[in-house]
């Protein structure tokens, strides 16, 4: 009776706290309300299931000892049927024990009803208890469902938001479409039934299961670029990439320009490539790759020309004394290659293996004057005065120089320098285009490299007539006319018949 006034007084002080929480939410709102029931009504069940420890157990072992009587009785009957049925057989037996049974419950009247008095509230008292107990677990919670399907249960909306962000991070890519809002419905469940944000996303990847894989991406300077479903497919297209440089260049030293990871996570289905697309997606603004080459380089250095003067040559006359050499000079280079276009040169050591030889040319500054018909001239001068005119070579001239060279701009009129007729017409390899002119008394005249010739032969000419323009055919370095003076089949120096001081 003691436990019993004391889980009383309990219960009072309980629910006088409860009406004071309801009391309260007068002021605070509907929220704070539904917080102050479930403080109240666990409260209530809390003070329950303490008094179930109290009472029960006494309840029940105080009915024990008001019916052993009654079961040892019960027992000492049953042992007295068996033994009868071993000495009587097993229907003898079953006829004894239902007599002794029917004296017994007769004899035992008062606690037969005693029991049953007794155990029929207790029984009932240990299953409200019982049911109080299971109850005191209970919580409220927002059932989260997705398309009717019930994914978890969580104690507030800030648990679902935590999972979308663990979501996020869980699958590379927009998670939008996975982790969308769902359906709310507010209910009872067991705390045990609980999802933590860990549980919740987990719920939320496994409903996408057939939009995402399991796999490996590809990270340049930590952003996603691609990925495969095993990590060998990304590291031998890197490897591919390198061994492509490697060969290309003949040099090991490649790297790339970008920090390169793979790791692996949940990955949506369209993000996965097979080889050849993971290379291709790997272009030069993704992936650079550096490749650094040192070689030998082997470089001609050119050689300089010193002119030097000579007033005992006439202008225009030139010649090599000393053919000019290159040098060679030869370093060590690194040349830094990215994705193919070279981007830094570097010479690291560099040494002269051959030094260049200077030419040396010889130049004629004499000014030349002549004059067309003179006591002294035999010839007029064959080539109109236009432009730039001048001896650019002379007879001999240090190469067995059969002739004259007259340097002027192509197409110049030239002229017969004296009156013959012309013998010859014809093209060579050596003149070009060339004719000779006879003149009567053993002398002849040769004009070569024109570039067109205005006679025939047979034709009749007189001095100072038209005779052809000036070209560079044949073996020629320039426009000019070589004009050659021929005396009884002997080419002799032209200076003197052309009146050349």
């Amino acid at each position: 009776m003691k436990n019993l006034l004391s889980f009383v007084l309990h219960l009072c002080d309980t629910v006088g706290a409860f009406t004071l929480d309801a009391v309260r939410f007068c002021v605070r709102g509907s929220k704070a309300f539904a917080g102050l029931v479930k403080i109240g009504f666990f409260k209530f069940l809390t003070l329950i299931s303490k008094f179930y420890n109290n009472v029960v157990f006494a309840s029940l072992k105080y009915v024990a000892n008001k019916v052993s009587p009654f079961f040892n009785a019960l027992q000492e009957m049953l042992e007295k049927s068996v033994r009868h049925a071993r000495n009587n057989g097993f229907v003898s037996g079953v006829a004894k024990f239902s007599k002794e049974i029917k004296k017994c419950l007769n004899k035992n009247k008062k606690t037969v009803v005693r029991v049953v008095n007794y155990v029929a509230p207790a029984v009932a008292v240990v299953v409200i208890l019982v049911a109080v107990n299971m109850l005191s677990n209970v919580t409220f919670a927002f059932e989260v469902k997705y398309s009717g399907e019930t994914i978890g249960y969580i104690s507030d909306e800030d648990v679902f938001n935590q999972a979308s962000e663990l979501v996020n991070k869980k699958v590379e890519g927009d998670v939008s479409e996975i982790a969308t809002s769902p359906v709310y419905n507010i209910t009872l469940v067991n705390a045990d039934q609980l999802s933590d944000a860990d549980k919740l996303s987990n719920a939320i990847i496994e409903r996408s299961s057939d939009v995402l894989t399991k796999g490996y991406g590809l990270y340049v300077n930590n952003r996603f670029v691609t990925a495969a479903t095993d990590k060998a497919t990304l590291d031998n297209t890197l490897s591919s990439i390198k061994a492509e440089a490697e060969k290309k260049y003949s040099t090991k030293d490649v790297e790339f320009g970008a920090t390169v990871d793979v790791k692996s996570g949940l990955y949506f289905n369209d993000q996965i490539r097979d080889a050849k697309s993971t290379k291709a997606v790997l272009t030069a603004e993704t992936l650079p790759v550096i490749t650094t080459v040192t070689e030998t380089v082997d470089k001609d250095i050119a050689y300089k020309t010193v002119q030097t003067r000579d007033n005992t040559k006439y202008e225009g006359y030139s010649r090599v004394s000393v053919y000019g050499k290159k040098g060679l000079e030869r370093s060590v280079v690194r040349r830094v290659f990215v994705n193919g276009v070279e981007t830094e040169t570097e010479v690291l050591s560099s040494e002269v293996i051959k030094k260049p030889v200077d030419e040396q040319v010889i130049i004629g500054t004499r000014v030349v004057s002549w004059i067309s018909l003179n006591d002294n001239a035999k010839l007029s001068w064959p080539v109109a005065k236009v432009g730039y005119t001048y001896i650019s070579s002379y007879y001999g001239a240090g190469r067995n120089h059969t002739g004259i060279d007259i340097a002027a701009p192509m197409g110049t009129q030239i002229y017969a320098a004296a009156a013959g007729t012309v013998i010859s017409v014809e093209y060579t390899g050596s003149y070009g285009q060339h004719f000779v002119i006879d003149h009567g008394n053993g002398m002849k005249t040769l004009y070569a490299h024109c570039s067109r010739m205005d006679v025939t032969v047979g034709q009749k000419v007189e001095m100072g007539e038209g005779v052809a323009k000036v070209g560079s055919t044949g073996k020629s370095t320039g426009p000019h006319l070589h004009i050659e003076v021929i005396i009884n089949g002997t080419k002799v120096n032209p200076a003197p018949y052309l009146g050349v001081k």
